[in-house]
């Protein structure tokens, strides 16, 4: 059995799905959104920490 197969019996509540948004959201997501937004057409403005400010969101 492998680590992952561990880790998701243990946490009944997560799933392989789960667990890499988790990694993606923590670990990838771009310090400064501003950029990422302008790109993907979302919003025309934002501030830089609009990725990792809750109140920007």
């Amino acid at each position: 059995m492998s680590y992952g197969s561990d880790y998701l019996e243990q946490h009944p509540q997560e799933n392989a799905s789960s667990v890499v948004q988790v990694a993606l959201r923590d670990k990838l997501r771009p310090q400064n959104g501003e950029k990422l937004l302008d790109l993907a057409g979302i919003v025309e403005s934002a501030p830089d920490d609009a990725s990792t400010n809750k109140n920007h969101r």
